[in-house]
């Protein structure tokens, strides 16, 4: 798979003639997402990138035809660590932060995921204490996908390492961030009102 960088994006618009509204409304993407793609801000998704790398051939661009001069003004945005393509507007200690929550979480839903299901006193399943593990196990993976969307420099909506008070809330995504943090333990209510009482039974 060929990865359209986003000097390459830069070089391939410019050479075309193509304003960014036009390029955004063709392909189905926000022209906001796109502006910030090329200005290094965010990396996009594959798909998107595929997407632009498509347009742009099909209107009759090639990788090859870019010059130094064309892309001298830009940053290549592109990095990987580990297999992950990484924004450049973080710096190597968030890079390994998220990337050891990343694979610690990921430990964690193995785990979770292969357990068996807990049995209740009769031998048959115990709804309530597989409820809670199916509950963390959701958690986790909202959790991971907020990591690899700050990893590209996408804004997320899950915020776990800044937590805040249930009644401080203002969206859902603020709401579910601290829900999330106390389920994984990382924060702990003040508020006795708020603690989650129907989650302190041992999960798997």
């Amino acid at each position: 798979m060929n990865i359209l960088s986003n000097t390459q994006a830069v070089a391939a618009r410019s050479a075309l003639s193509l304003s960014q509204a036009k390029v955004a409304k063709d392909i189905g993407l926000s022209r906001a997402y796109l502006s910030q793609f090329e200005s290094g801000k965010m990396i996009l998704e594959d798909r998107w990138l595929n997407a632009l790398n498509d347009y742009y051939q099909d209107q009759g661009w090639s990788p090859e035809e870019a010059s130094p001069t064309e892309t001298s003004n830009t940053v290549d945005t592109i990095r990987m660590r580990d297999g992950f393509h990484i924004s450049a507007e973080l710096d190597d200690s968030q890079v390994e932060e998220l990337l050891n929550s990343y694979y610690e979480n990921r430990f964690q839903i193995e785990a979770l995921g292969n357990a068996l299901a807990p049995k209740s006193f009769l031998m048959g399943l115990s709804r309530e204490k597989a409820q809670k593990s199916t509950f963390k196990l959701l958690c986790l993976t909202a959790l991971q996908d907020s990591i690899l969307r700050q990893l590209r420099g996408h804004d997320t909506v899950i915020e776990c390492c800044h937590p805040m008070r249930y009644r401080d809330a203002e969206t859902i995504g603020q709401y579910a961030s601290s829900l999330i943090a106390e389920v994984l333990g990382t924060h702990e209510s003040n508020e006795d009102e708020e603690k989650l009482s129907w989650f302190d039974a041992e999960v798997i």
